[in-house]
């Protein structure tokens, strides 16, 4: 069960707030969010794990893409050429590579 949440109150200037709203939103985050962020991960804010995430699920869409072409042609041809599966394998490798690049970067 989640505990609700509480308004905390805190002053800052101007300059201040203006920093805040920039930075979260060049962290992908509302104010409320980065702040949150910044106390519970001891003044900073680590944003590569949702940037990698982004990132690695455009990647594997398009790699998706291009084997769901290759599905499809072999799907109408009744056929599949020794090309066609070494590029599945090919694609298979990038997925695979692109996960290790990531799970090593948020080790």
């Amino acid at each position: 069960m989640i505990e609700p949440r509480r308004n905390f109150t805190v002053r800052v200037s101007e300059e201040e707030r203006e920093q805040v709203n920039k930075d979260a939103e060049s962290n992908g985050l509302n104010p409320s969010e980065y702040v949150r962020e910044l106390v519970l991960h001891g003044g900073s804010v680590d944003t590569s794990l949702k940037i990698d995430r982004r990132d690695l699920i455009n990647q594997i869409s398009r790699v998706g893409n291009n084997v769901n072409q290759l599905t499809h042609l072999a799907n109408s041809e009744r056929s599949v050429s020794e090309h066609s599966i070494m590029q599945i394998v090919g694609y298979m490798k990038e997925i695979r590579n692109l996960l290790m690049e990531v799970i090593n970067k948020w080790q």
